[in-house]
């Protein structure tokens, strides 16, 4: 993963200052060729200049602009190999959780109950929070940090593996975890609301979550792909009941 391209889409890249110093040394050197034009009279030297000023100006924007399919691109990616990557850290085989398709849930992070956004030590500011507008119109915040979450289905047990990692560094976390049946309380989608400062207001934001309650607690997804797995997630709870009524 690249992380300095990242960091340029979310505006936290360490080039920023130089780019900046670039703009401002470009505008003082087109200011001195102006005055230097105006003092011998000769509109084709300052014409010069001025078409010298636009094109340098186009490529300096190319070269600190970063799309958001770039972002999405390294997300997919993870994305492909996560039950993969789940199967090996929980130890087991596709023969052993085949009694539903095993689900996978992902999305962007956003702010933890301390008002941060976070990966072990960590802090990332908030204010890299980044609104897009894709290509098929619809909005979606960007947030350095994303989270994906497989569920596999066995005949006794819920396993769950979870990759939490930044788009812009090397930090992440991956973890399981283990549930009986009749230990899950219910299975729910939440809307969740985290907030940013930008321009001195506070900006709110909704997204999805799949959470699991537990006797004991609760694990939450993040679930930008809520919509797509609905019917996934209606299949877990169909399972659900049929183990408890089961065993009741």
């Amino acid at each position: 993963m690249d992380y300095k391209q990242n960091q340029k889409f979310f505006g936290i890249s360490s080039s920023g200052c130089g780019i900046k110093l670039a703009w401002l040394g470009m505008i003082a050197i087109l200011t001195l060729w102006l005055i230097i034009a105006a003092a011998a009279e000769s509109f084709g030297f300052a014409l010069f200049g001025i078409i010298a000023f636009v094109i340098f100006a186009y490529f300096l924007r190319r070269k600190g602009r970063v799309s958001y399919v770039v972002i999405q691109k390294c997300c997919e990616k993870m994305i492909a190999k996560a039950r993969q990557e789940g199967m090996q850290h929980l130890g087991i085989d596709e023969s052993e959780v085949g009694l539903i398709e095993p689900m996978v849930i992902h999305g962007f992070e956003y702010l933890d109950k301390e008002g941060h956004l976070r990966i072990n030590d960590e802090i990332i500011s908030a204010a890299v929070w980044k609104e897009v507008t894709l290509s098929n119109g619809k909005k979606i915040t960007f947030s350095p940090v994303y989270s994906i979450s497989v569920i596999f289905f066995s005949e006794h047990v819920v396993q769950r593996y979870e990759h939490v990692f930044s788009l812009v560094s090397n930090n992440e976390i991956k973890g399981t975890d283990e549930y009986f049946y009749n230990d899950i309380v219910s299975v729910t989608t939440v809307t969740e609301s985290g907030k940013r400062i930008e321009n001195l207001e506070e900006v709110f934001h909704k997204y999805d979550t799949l959470v699991i309650s537990t006797a004991g607690g609760r694990a939450r997804c993040s679930a930008t792909n809520s919509l797509q797995i609905q019917d996934q997630i209606n299949g877990f709870r169909s399972l659900l009941k049929q183990k408890k009524m089961a065993t009741a």
